[in-house]
């Protein structure tokens, strides 16, 4: 659905070869639409009828009227971003809008893969971030309406990356998206594979009234147990001129959900470092007896092997919402001068809940014992085609691993910016622009970032995997005792990790820039902007390492737990139906067992088995949650200013064109560095070569940094025919 009212006039006209026809108000547009059809029907019938009789004559006094063809929709985007690459300086492509709400896909690095050298990132099955030449995301730079935005994301650590993320960004409100693949001087640094500039509508550049209501319903067929199969995503887009087109305001709502889900399988936990056969040591294979000889072709001595350390499934319910909102305000008292008042918002959040079913090799004396045949693969270099454990006969059952987690984020962008546009006079043109803008990530749920509980039934007597499937095929010999069964109520808790982590990016920016005309074929471009850019990031943990068990399995509700198959989930790959596959899992009621656990366990007295002993839980005693204190906090701050100087001229050479641009550009850069780290009081004399630090409270570190770089760019175009054009292009830029 996608309802558009367009207005540039009170009144309707037609106007072509056959003159100029007033159609009336637009209240009558029905009728006066059929009318200037049939009149343009008209018209070409004439005009043919008039040719084949051959009486069709010029006239010396007659008034020749030009009609002007508009090009829109699909056909007129392509013409767009066409003259953006034609026109522009250096190497240049563009993607524009068809219409306004009507960018080519929903995501705008779906729609740049489209482009030449161009391949993007994808996370949670949408395109985030973009590689441009093989020069990865964190190398390319990503400009909103010129300006550099504030970049943040989840974890422990700041952004690596200057690159805003595509994925806090609607396409509704953008107009084009420009990839410069090669760097000018008027150009921000920061891109070295590309830098990419979006830029969204503004309601002086738009028809007098403008209202744009989009809807979609998306059914994503993906399993999810929490969230809807059809989810909706909505677009507000309104902008309308007034005082005689001097005043502008334009308003953007957007707002998109998305609900799926995701399963995988695999050795998380890697491959336990090369062996040679012959070796022995925990995680080596039997060099004799009953292990040797259920090996099927086994390493001979000075071949390399490697064996499996684990083997895990999960499944992921993830729920997505994405809102956006931009004000635009415009004032131009003067047709020399044009001032922009614009904040935009922008909130991403998402919740996933994760399930996981797996089994850990613990390289006992029975490793592939009698349990099952190991099998592996051919040549001096091997692996494990098949694995197997036999727990039972060494007298230690082992347990069924299942863990539960909730990773639950949002990040907030805000930008408020204000430029003023001034042309001074016909050789002389100035542009102001500020914005203060900033990026934040932060959990969105009393578990933190990630949460993580994990759980066992120690019922585990054989474990076998089977590497030769379109995915590992986990057997499993059960306890007798559990009449070879999972069953929740010989389930009980283990060890937890919570973890609690902020980002914040805040750049303050100010530009000003102009043009000057020398004469009618020479100009200089010119600039300064003085950026300050602080980051910071700062985490928490809190871990219970009480992996052999919370209590007894009599202790916990069984409906704390549901039984489930791995079948419902991972339905694409063949092995999952192997007859041998143990299948079944304990489905998690995460809130209700943290619940469970803080209510029984005493969360307020100090917590044995944590990795910091002294860590609290900070919700109340009564369940276990993610810490409300940073052990880690990293501080930057960036001060730079950089200024350029750019030199454009036009000739004809034999008739061709000759475009030709030349400058250079500054960049100096302070940069200060704070971190929370632990003070030391003391060194302990142990023994001789025993000098252990005592460290008590933490305290701020100051390191301090600089650079200067001039980087230089030319770009030559010459138009050698209407329809080729020849380019050479030289720069220097860093990331």
């Amino acid at each position: 659905m996608n309802y558009s009212i367009k207005q540039n006039s009170s009144k309707l006209f037609y106007q072509g070869a056959c003159g100029s026809v007033a159609l009336g108000d637009e209240r009558e547009s029905s009728q006066l639409q059929l009318i200037s059809r049939t009149i343009k029907q008209w018209c070409v019938s004439i005009a043919v009828a008039l040719s084949l009789a051959g009486v069709v004559q010029a006239q010396e006094n007659a008034t020749s009227e030009i009609e002007e063809v508009l090009v829109k929709g699909i056909r007129g985007s392509l013409l767009q971003s066409l003259n953006v690459k034609r026109d522009s300086h250096g190497i240049v492509d563009a993607i524009t809008s068809e219409d306004i709400g009507k960018f080519p896909d929903t995501n705008l690095a779906e729609s740049m893969q489209r482009l030449t050298g161009v391949s993007i990132d994808r996370q949670n099955g949408e395109g985030s971030r973009v590689t441009v030449r093989g020069i990865g995301p964190d190398y390319n730079l990503v400009l909103l309406n010129g300006r550099q935005m504030p970049v943040s994301q989840n974890g422990a650590s700041a952004s690596s990356s200057r690159s805003f993320d595509f994925a806090n960004l609607a396409s509704e409100s953008v107009r084009s998206v420009e990839v410069y693949k090669t760097s000018r001087a008027a150009i921000p640094t920061g891109g070295l594979g590309a830098t990419v500039n979006i830029k969204t509508a503004k309601p002086l550049d738009s028809p007098d009234l403008l209202l744009n209501i989009g809807g979609k319903l998306v059914n994503d067929e993906s399993f999810n147990n929490r969230g809807s199969s059809y989810t909706p995503e909505l677009s507000v887009i309104y902008s309308q001129k007034f005082a005689d087109d001097t005043i502008g305001v334009g308003v953007n709502v957007i707002m998109q959900q998305r609900d799926f889900g995701a399963a995988r399988a695999g050795v998380n936990n890697g491959w336990r470092s090369f062996q040679r056969g012959g070796d022995s040591g925990w995680g080596t294979l039997p060099q004799s007896g009953t292990g040797l000889d259920n090996i099927t072709n086994p390493p001979q001595a000075g071949d390399v092997y490697s064996v499996p350390q684990n083997v895990r499934y999960g499944i992921e319910d993830q729920e997505r919402e994405r809102m956006n909102g931009q004000l635009i305000l415009q004032y131009k008292p003067l047709d020399n001068l044009t001032a922009t008042l614009d904040y935009t918002v922008s909130e991403f959040s998402i919740n996933t809940q994760l399930n996981e079913l797996g089994a850990w090799f613990n390289y006992g004396p029975n490793v592939t014992g009698n349990g099952g045949a190991s099998r592996f693969s051919e040549g001096s270099i091997a692996s494990a085609l098949v694995f197997s454990e036999d727990h039972a006969s060494g007298g230690h059952i082992a347990d069924i691993a299942m863990a539960g987690a909730i990773n639950a984020s949002k990040n907030e962008n805000t930008s408020l910016g204000l430029n003023v546009d001034w042309q001074m006079n016909d050789r002389l043109g100035f542009a102001l622009d500020y914005h203060t803008s900033s990026a934040e990530s932060r959990p969105d749920g009393i578990y933190g970032n990630t949460g993580s509980m994990a759980s066992t039934v120690f019922d585990r007597a054989i474990t076998v995997v089977n590497y030769t499937n379109d995915i590992p095929v986990l057997t499993l010999g059960l306890n007798p005792n559990a009449n070879n069964l999972l069953q929740s109520s010989r389930a009980n808790t283990s060890g937890s990790v919570f973890h609690n982590g902020t980002t914040i990016n805040e750049i303050d920016q100010l530009k000003l820039s102009g043009n000057f005309e020398l004469s009618g074929n020479y100009s200089l471009d010119f600039g300064l902007t003085q950026t300050t850019m602080n980051n910071r990031s700062a985490y928490g943990n809190v871990q219970r390492n009480t992996w052999n068990g919370v209590g007894a399995p009599a202790d916990y509700p069984d409906g704390l737990w549901t039984l489930d198959s791995m079948r419902n989930y991972i339905t694409e790959f063949s092995g999952i139906n192997h007859p041998n596959m143990f299948h079944h899992f304990l489905r998690w009621d995460f809130a209700a067992i943290a619940n469970h656990i803080g209510a029984t366990a005493n969360l307020n007295s100090t917590i044995s088995g944590d990795n910091n002993v002294s860590a609290q839980y900070p919700c109340g005693g009564q369940r276990l949650c993610a810490p409300n204190q940073f052990s880690t906090d990293r501080r930057t701050e960036e001060e730079s200013l950089s200024y350029f100087l750019q030199f454009n001229a036009e000739w004809e050479v034999n008739g061709m064109p000759l475009n030709f641009v030349a400058g250079f550009r500054n960049e100096t850069t302070d940069v200060t560095s704070r971190a929370l780290v632990p003070t030391a009081t003391q060194i302990q004399w142990v023994s001789a070569n025993e000098l252990p630090v005592t460290f008590e409270g933490n305290n701020f570190t100051r390191l301090t940094g600089s650079y200067d770089y001039l980087l230089p760019s030319m770009d030559i175009r010459l138009g050698l025919t209407d329809e080729l054009i020849l380019r050479a292009s030289y720069s220097q830029t860093i990331g």
